[in-house]
């Protein structure tokens, strides 16, 4: 009875599936037929698409006189509060001031029988074009209000000719001396403001959000800045930047698996899109730069959630001679410096859309220690439980289990002994950090690539290693410690990472004498194989380096106030950038979902 009622419902999902993707497939077609009509009805409004070449003229330069100028740069100069290089007056008009300024059309009205007003804007910046029967000849003017204004219709690029004005009311504008002139109509409809649902604000329509959305754009500005930040503030510490390699043989530098591809030149070998750049970065090091870094993608073949994507913008930088907390005072005055420019920025721009109260700080920052800080936790719940010896991975895998299935937490699906400890910091110490904190002295087998040493806790040695994580608002923002340089421990680290992801085939935790021998790894699974090559370098000597990375998308959703990756990604997450081949009848295999 149970059997069958499971495939009943198992048909029911398929059949619901199959309703959902047909339904999506033809809502895509349904949504390009009216595309398609509606390009036809423009297009005859507009002349016919035997006159596309008017339509979509080459640029010509403004008329004599002239100065071509943007819609931002026009309200920077003729500002109507008075910030600008020159400060007009009610009824004022520029007259020795002639300006060509380009834009969208946003709006467009008419006001009796010699009056009409063009909006045009470029992404937050609005500017009005004013159209008057005195300024332009009669029979002019008679023939934009019957011809050529009726075919302008919003989203069109137009470029407005005239003299800087304000009118009564106080808005600033051009006072078109010209007819307005058609750059590129906008052949589909721009959406309104109201019927962008959330979904199309991060997929498909999002060439066309800035139109109806500027916060999109203060977004951008806001992303803009942090990256300029944080370039100038190594600049001005001697860092060298570089570009290291996106494809490689192998990925390494963290602890996740890969996109893999191929070459047309080595086709009989798989490459991996790159999860760090970090064993490149710490290479330059051995080569002998003291101070590097990279700012630029990077690829994890893993899931999609609010403050995840597959593809995401990272900082990494390494500096030799740099103890952790130097690393920890780098990274404070960093923080210091962005929160000051993002504000400077946004008084510049006249960033509406973020958030009021803006993040606060006091430093220096709090720290926690990972083992005291997870032991007193637990032991609110469990009063006798003790932090396990991470050196003997059996008896100390059965206690964090023990503590997961007590706590009622998922056990994570593949549960080595650095998955449980990452499973029960994400749940018992991050939620703690709601103020920025540093989580600090890690289990050594969380950190492979990091210099380890003893630490003494309740009269146990535990092995820590010299690593610091920066959580605000719970999440993760910088990863950074100090780097492992011995090539035998790194080797020996390596191997023992193996070892947790394959503890059958071993008795007891390897010794470093019988890690020197190879063994059999996983061939599903990349994830076990050791960057020979990477070792080989550290035998030329590194001498004691810090290396550091911070996510940068997360720090624009900390400065610009907001909760979605996708809402600071220029076209969204990994979902929403499929989603866009939905558009013209095409669907994808699952519908897009708002991430």
């Amino acid at each position: 009875m149970r059997l069958k009622a499971l495939r009943n419902v198992s048909h029911f999902l398929a059949v619901q599936r199959s309703h959902s993707t047909r339904g999506s497939q033809q809502a895509a077609k349904d949504n390009s037929t009216r595309g398609d009509k509606f390009v036809k009805l423009r297009l005859k409004e507009l002349g016919g698409a035997e006159t596309s070449s008017r339509l979509f003229p080459r640029w010509r330069a403004p008329s004599e006189g002239s100065i071509l100028t943007t819609c931002k740069r026009f309200r920077e100069d003729y500002s109507d509060i008075g910030d600008g290089d020159i400060e007009l007056f009610p009824d004022q008009v520029l007259t020795d001031h002639k300006r060509t300024v380009y834009g969208r059309v946003i709006a467009r009205r008419k006001q009796g029988a010699h009056l009409a007003f063009l909006d045009i804007g470029d992404n937050a910046f609005k500017v009005q074009g004013v159209l008057k029967a005195a300024e332009l000849d009669k029979h002019t003017f008679q023939g934009l209000l019957s011809n050529h204004l009726r075919t302008i219709k919003i989203g069109d690029w137009i470029a407005l000719t005239g003299h800087p004005h304000q009118t009564s009311t106080g808005e600033l504008s051009v006072l078109a001396t010209e007819p307005p002139l058609l750059l590129a109509p906008a052949l589909q409809p721009i959406p309104e403001a109201t019927l962008v649902t959330p979904n199309q604000h991060a997929s498909h329509r999002r060439h066309t959000d800035d139109v109806v959305d500027p916060t999109i754009y203060e977004v951008s500005v806001v992303r803009h800045q942090i990256l300029h930040s944080i370039r100038s503030y190594l600049n001005a510490l001697d860092f060298l930047e570089v570009t290291t390699p996106l494809l490689a043989s192998s990925s390494g530098g963290a602890n996740a698996r890969p996109f893999s591809t191929y070459a047309t030149e080595f086709s009989d070998l798989s490459l991996d899109l790159r999860i760090s750049p970090e064993l490149f970065l710490k290479r330059m090091i051995v080569q002998g730069h003291p101070r590097v870094y990279e700012l630029g993608p990077v690829f994890r073949n893993e899931g999609i959630d609010s403050t995840h994507n597959p593809e995401f913008t990272i900082c990494e930088f390494y500096q030799m001679m740099t103890s952790l907390p130097d690393l920890i005072d780098m990274t404070e005055s960093l923080v210091q410096k962005l929160s000051d420019d993002v504000e400077a920025v946004s008084e510049t721009h006249r960033l509406c859309s973020l958030p009021a109260k803006r993040p606060e700080f006091d430093f220096p920052f709090k720290q926690l220690q990972f083992i005291p800080t997870l032991q007193s936790v637990v032991r609110e719940h469990i009063p006798s439980w003790t932090f396990p010896d991470c050196s003997e991975p059996a008896n100390a895998t059965y206690s964090l289990r023990s503590v997961l299935s007590h706590l009622r937490i998922d056990i994570p699906r593949n549960a080595t002994l650095p998955a449980l400890l990452d499973a029960l910091c994400s749940h018992l110490i991050e939620p703690l950090c709601k103020e920025p904190h540093w989580i600090t002295h890690h289990p050594a087998c969380m950190s492979p690539l990091a210099k380890s040493f003893t630490h003494i806790h309740d009269s146990n040695e535990h092995e820590v290693s010299a690593r610091a994580e920066l959580f605000i608002n719970s999440r993760e923002y910088v990863n950074c410690y100090e780097e492992e340089n011995d090539p035998f421990e790194q080797r020996r680290k390596f191997r023992l990472q193996n070892f947790y992801r394959l503890p059958e085939q071993y008795n007891e935790p390897p010794t470093l004498d019988s890690l020197r021998n190879q063994y059999p790894v996983d061939t599903d699974d990349r994830l076990g194989e050791i960057d020979e090559d990477y070792i080989n370098y550290l035998q030329h000597g590194m001498p004691s380096t810090g290396g550091w990375g911070c996510g940068v998308d997360r720090l624009v959703m900390l400065f610009a106030g907001r909760e979605r990756m996708s809402h600071v990604l220029p076209f969204g997450t990994l979902n929403n950038v499929v989603g866009m081949g939905r558009t013209g009848g095409r669907a994808t295999k699952t519908q897009v979902k708002e991430t």
